[in-house]
């Protein structure tokens, strides 16, 4: 059974680790103070102290970490001060034999005590002893719900089927297929954000990066959409206080029934990108779960712009395609590069065996640009 910690714990950026290992450290007992000195890999290192012991502390997610430790451990003996520990913290997995070897070899070659904090080691520690760090850092409560990743797909399928039944929408949706987006941090089922839905940033409309006018709270969240009081509406956005967000949209039908397909690429990667503002506002930490489902076009024909594709016209295969999801690990991930595998397995499924058209040699090049 995987948890949320551990999710987040593979998935941790440098800059994270750095700021999770030290509180850690001081948590467990050692003196902390930065350096400030960062490698090209984005490791870092700290100077330490426990007791009257003197030592150095290394931060790194690199994959090879006997390598990366080997050679900051060289670097290290260069230094002019003296040490007798050497701190090694890594989000890899590390093996008792390997530990104890590298525990010796430290200690053969330079006389210090090797003190090595790897996956297992933080894990135990935060689901047990310093949960506050995890919630802090990771934005997961390791006291919460174990599983996340359960809980989330199976949020998702709730989510869809209440649209599907047009039953517990924060508005009314018109009839019809639809395009769903959801965006479920890795902590949802576990972190309190202390936001309330008034105080929610409005969350993007379908297909922009923001929205025109603000939002309207709700009993568990604020929505946005275009024409509030109408009695039905063709899209909307919803942010859900649990630092979830949903949008649907019903308009991707035209040119005599078919579907528009540049402008669902166009509109994914927007509405994403404006959900991703709103979920960093309030803080919520990476990873950062994508789905987006197609409903209710099968046999529809795409549109598209006049190139060479397929012999027959390609066309949506099924009722419900919900596409692999994606995962934003850090919020400076590129949008497009993030969900081009979404975007290749739909054209794909639909009969595009080169995957989506909106991008040139890898590269995002939407052919739609309107609003």
């Amino acid at each position: 059974m995987t948890t949320d910690t551990e999710i987040a714990l593979v998935r941790i950026q440098p800059d994270t680790l750095e700021q999770l290992a030290s509180d850690v450290l001081s948590e467990y007992g050692y003196e902390v103070n930065p350096s400030g000195t960062q490698g090209t890999d984005g490791g870092r290192d700290a100077y330490v102290t426990i007791g009257d012991r003197p030592g150095i502390a290394h931060y790194s997610k690199q994959k090879t970490w006997r390598q990366k430790l080997r050679k900051d451990a060289s670097k290290a003996e260069d230094h002019e001060q003296d040490y007798e520990i050497f701190v090694f913290v890594t989000n890899q997995e590390v093996t008792g034999q390997q530990e104890m070897d590298m525990r010796e070899e430290v200690r053969e070659k330079y006389g210090w005590e090797l003190d090595l904090w790897h996956f297992e080691r933080l894990r135990s520690k935060l689901e047990t002893d310093f949960p506050e760090i995890a919630q802090r850092h990771l934005g997961v409560n390791p006291q919460g719900q174990p599983d996340n990743l359960a809980a989330i797909e199976e949020l998702k399928e709730c989510r869809i089927e209440a649209i599907e039944a047009r039953n517990e929408l924060p508005i009314k949706l018109e009839d019809g297929p639809f395009v769903a987006i959801h965006l479920f941090p890795n902590g949802m089922e576990s972190m309190q954000y202390g936001v309330r839905p008034t105080d929610l940033p409005t969350p993007p409309e379908f297909g922009r990066e923001d929205a025109p006018f603000e939002g309207s709270p709700t009993e568990d969240g604020k929505i946005y959409v275009r024409e509030e009081l109408a009695d039905e509406n063709p899209e909307y956005t919803f942010f859900h206080e649990d630092g979830w967000i949903e949008a649907v949209s019903t308009r991707h039908f035209g040119h005599e029934g078919t579907f528009q397909t540049h402008r669902f690429d166009t509109e994914v990667v927007r509405t994403i990108r404006g959900a991703l503002d709103c979920l960093e506002e309030i803080g919520v930490r990476t990873p950062i779960f994508v789905y987006v489902t197609v409903f209710g076009y099968k046999d529809t024909e795409l549109w598209y712009t006049n190139v060479t594709g397929p012999e027959k016209t390609p066309k949506i295969p099924k009722e419900n395609m919900a596409l692999k999801r994606a995962e934003i690990v850090s919020y400076d991930d590129s949008v497009p590069d993030v969900v081009k595998p979404i975007l290749d397995r739909f054209w794909n499924g639909c009969g595009w065996s080169v995957g989506c058209i909106d991008y040139s040699e890898g590269e995002w090049n939407p052919h739609f640009t309107g609003i």
